[in-house]
């Protein structure tokens, strides 16, 4: 079943440049959904019960994970950039997102295998610099 539904198409409301219409998400169950979200993005439950998790924080192992539960009409707004999984917990829920410009310089959050393979790089090219 594809996350998006004929149910769950966004009512019509007009956009300004300063607030983007919100984008709406039908989470199934058992059907996660990954979203990449900006610093100041909010989420907003409209149905449901939702649960939010973000990947491992930093490099460290045992470093950890964040969860956040929404239930119907509960908003969460986002510190900083995330990579979110979002599962629905019992039936289908419904997910609005404000999504928050991303800054020019800021690319998403590498993945832990990217961000390892840029610390690799970094500690190669200091032993030969001082090799």
């Amino acid at each position: 079943m594809h996350p998006f539904s004929p149910s769950c198409t966004p009512s019509s409301t007009s956009s300004t440049a300063a607030q983007p219409t919100p984008q709406l998400f039908c989470i199934h169950p058992g059907q996660p959904h990954a979203l990449v979200v900006p610093a100041g993005s909010e989420l907003f439950c409209s149905h449901g019960s939702l649960l939010l998790h973000s990947g491992p924080q930093g490099l460290v192992d045992g470093a950890p994970s964040l969860q956040w539960q929404l239930s119907t009409g509960q908003r969460w707004r986002a510190p900083c950039l995330l990579w979110l999984q979002v599962s629905s917990q019992g039936g289908t829920a419904r997910l609005q997102c404000s999504m928050a410009p991303l800054p020019a310089s800021a690319a998403p959050p590498a993945t832990p295998w990217q961000r390892l393979r840029a610390l690799l790089r970094s500690v190669g090219g200091r032993r030969t610099a001082a090799g």
